[in-house]
């Protein structure tokens, strides 16, 4: 009924209860009496009511007539079956009655005119002023903000510790042009026993379960040269080799030993360093491994040469009585220095201003953050743009931006190109070359994704996301020397590690590694280890850990970052970060000490184990239960962590690859115990899981009787409408 009551319907109601009583019952029962407007009920909330009592009986619905035009923002839904939960969007507190009353530009000027009277010409006079003040007062904002977004590496001297008195057998994979050798002399004169065998050899010696090693050793990345000819090849032999390695090691069933990264001038200490950037991206998978295998890592150590000096402080290092504690260890001139992450305010080398009548080339720049930086061009006085994307054009988005452009007087070229293709590329530079608008700047935002956790991972996958990265990287680096600007867009996930990321984060690293190469031979080169940009874009889809630690960028404050930062050189992040959240997710990591005194203090990591310890044994997996409970329903996001079925299988309550890291993490930090994660994925429970760790503490098989069922509310299906999700 259309009204603006339902009168009408309640007078059909009486006509279909007689109608039901005789002949046309069934008819009857199929009608749906649907208002439009009710007393007491929004009107848009009544309409989607009605819309949605018609679609759930079968009527066809134009959804994207229905979608058109309002706006919407993304709502996080549980990634389990609602259990009669509410999960509605909550509305914004009311503002405290002490706080200052805010007016909007509008609004105050209304008032001023309630209080004096101004003449017409005046009355312009006040709102010029007025939104001269309002603009100063957002960018004032924004400048603020900008100032806290930098962070650099910082590279601090610090002795190693003693070198303890145990003994083990080790295993160096690699020989590393006689490094190897080098290192098994020193550490079998320390009483070790070393095995130096190829990555091929390696991996089928692992496959000896008997073997109980003290350490790996990866030397694989010092097999490859800077700069070499076919990089994919030899990202396949470092980063390809170290992903099968781990993935051998986090399958074995008894306990694991420490891996350990060896690379040679893969990090900048000073602007002087030489660096090998193909080398740096072991860096990026390093720091991932550190996240999803914690039990497994032992650190990343880069060292200066391969010379007989530095096989001997590797050595110390990793018979060192806290080898390990410090994460990412690097020695120069015999002196070992650790990696902090500190606030740093960019250092432009010199002025750099956007030139009118050059061209600035931005690959990916027809994707969301490539679009945004070539309006930011445009909006800085640049003319002559040219954009790169593998499809060219082929949203309504894309060409509004383009359009608007145009429209401001920039021209714009659109190159549909692979930029990790040499033929593609070298074809656009050779048309750059002989434009009257000469090449000046670079930004390179070209970037795949193809994220999964390192036990999922595979070399194709790897090689997926390598390719704009670091050949594309490579290619910009080999024909774009004579610039004014060569900008990066790399990411935070290379710095700080990302579950699910490991790929993307060593190709990023690559770029990091890049510009610091460029830096050291006098070239322009910044690359910027970007937090999430907010809005549309790879990051928006990404599932990960990181968007809850580092808060997305708006465009407006990223781009005036972005502004600030150019003419520096080397690499330089640039996010928003919730300190308390990250140093309580990355607790104990030494990369983050400046930052420790701002997170939460928590209980001691012990004092879980001392308690289930301290319990009689037929008591301890009761314990356990409702602690996993806990834990589970943190990582899952669930409120009400009693209503999780101990004896229910864990994918049920929605947990992916990325939330079983989360929560095998949480019980290694916690308990010091092994969970493989087959148990996690492959149908393990609570109370599966909860005997196993029982039975770990206690040395001795655990028999108790099967958990009760929780009573639950049935799981409710949903139905999706071709737009949206409809409950």
């Amino acid at each position: 009924e259309i009204g603006p009551k339902p009168v009408l319907l309640g007078m059909a109601g009486h006509s279909l209860d007689a109608l039901a009583e005789g002949d046309r019952g069934q008819e009857a029962e199929k009608t749906a009496l649907l208002p439009s407007l009710r007393p007491g009920q929004s009107d848009w909330q009544q309409l989607l009511s009605s819309l949605g009592a018609l679609y759930v009986r079968g009527a066809a619905i134009d959804w994207e007539g229905f979608d058109r035009r309002h706006n919407r923002r993304k709502v996080a839904l549980p990634t389990y079956p609602f259990q009669r939960q509410r999960y509605w969007v909550e509305a914004a507190a009311p503002r405290s009655a002490a706080r200052p009353q805010r007016y909007s530009r509008e609004a105050l000027a209304q008032r001023l005119m309630q209080y004096a009277s101004f003449t017409e010409t005046e009355q312009k006079t006040v709102a010029k002023v007025l939104a001269a003040l309002e603009k100063a007062e957002k960018a004032e904002q924004l400048e603020a903000q900008a100032e806290e977004l930098f962070y650099q590496v910082r590279w601090e001297a610090q002795p190693a510790s003693p070198v303890s008195n145990g003994r083990g057998r080790w295993l160096v994979v690699g020989d590393a042009a006689e490094m190897g050798a080098a290192l098994a002399e020193r550490l079998t004169q320390r009483g070790e026993q070393v095995e130096v065998l190829s990555a091929a050899a390696a991996f089928s010696r692992l496959q000896d379960d008997s073997v109980r090693w003290r350490g790996i050793l990866y030397l694989g990345g010092l097999d490859q040269p800077a700069g070499a000819a076919n990089l994919l090849q030899g990202q396949q032999t470092s980063l390809g080799d170290l992903l099968t390695l781990l993935q051998i090691l986090a399958s074995h069933p008894q306990a694991r030993p420490r891996l350990w990264v060896v690379t040679q001038q893969a990090q900048a200490l000073s602007a002087s360093d030489p660096v090998d950037p193909a080398q740096s991206a072991l860096w990026g998978l390093g720091r991932v491994i550190a996240l999803e295998h914690s039990d497994l890592w032992g650190g990343l150590v880069d060292l200066e040469s391969c010379s007989e000096a530095a096989a001997q402080l590797l050595a110390t290092e990793l018979l060192a009585e806290r080898a390990g504690q410090e994460g990412q260890v690097a020695y120069r001139r015999n002196v070992r220095h650790v990696a902090r992450l500190v606030r740093s305010q960019p250092a432009p080398i010199s002025p750099v201003s956007i030139d009118p009548s050059a061209s600035y080339l931005v690959t990916g720049g027809l994707g969301a953050l490539g679009l945004q930086v070539a309006t930011w061009l445009g909006a800085r006085g640049a003319t002559h743009l040219v954009l790169t994307g593998r499809r060219g054009v082929t949203q309504a988005a894309q060409r509004s931006v383009l359009e608007r452009l145009a429209a401001s007087g920039v021209t714009v070229q659109v190159a549909e190109l692979d930029v990790a293709d040499e033929a593609q590329m070298r074809r656009l530079f050779a048309e750059l070359q002989t434009s009257q608008a000469p090449l000046r700047g670079v930004f390179h935002c070209a970037g795949v994704l193809d994220d999964g956790i390192l036990l999922n991972q595979s070399w194709e996958r790897f090689e997926r996301v390598l390719r704009a990265k670091v050949v594309g990287g490579w290619l910009l680096h080999e024909l774009a020397q004579e610039l004014d600007l060569m900008v990066f867009f790399s990411s935070a996930a290379a710095l700080l590690g990302n579950p699910g990321q490991g790929s993307y984060a060593a190709a990023n690293a690559f770029l990091d590694g890049l510009a610091c190469l460029r830096r050291q031979h006098g070239l322009p080169g910044l690359s910027i280890q970007w937090g999430a940009w907010a809005g549309e874009g790879m990051a928006a889809s990404v599932r990960s850990t990181l968007p809850n630690l580092l808060p997305p960028l708006e465009g407006e404050l990223a781009l005036l970052a972005l502004e600030k930062a150019l003419g520096a050189s080397g690499s330089l992040a640039v996010m928003q970060v919730e300190w308390n959240a990250l140093s309580a997710a990355r607790r104990g990591s030494s990369f983050l000490a400046a930052f420790e005194t701002l997170s939460v203090e928590e209980p001691a990591t012990s004092s879980l184990a001392q308690e289930l310890v301290a319990l009689a044994p037929n008591q301890r997996v009761k314990w356990m239960v409702p602690v996993l409970q806990q834990a589970v329903a943190r990582c899952t996001q669930m409120n009400r962590p009693e209503q999780l079925d101990p004896e229910q299988g864990l994918l049920a309550f929605g947990l992916d690859s990325l939330m079983a890291v989360e929560l095998r993490n949480w019980i290694i930090e916690r308990f010091a115990l092994e969970v493989p994660f087959t148990d996690f994925l492959g149908g393990g429970t609570i109370s599966s899981i909860a005997r196993m760790l029982v039975e770990q503490l206690s040395a001795e098989p655990v028999n108790v009787e099967p958990q009760t069922r929780l009573e639950q509310p049935e799981f409710y299906p949903l139905s999706y409408g071709q737009q949206g999700l409809w409950s």
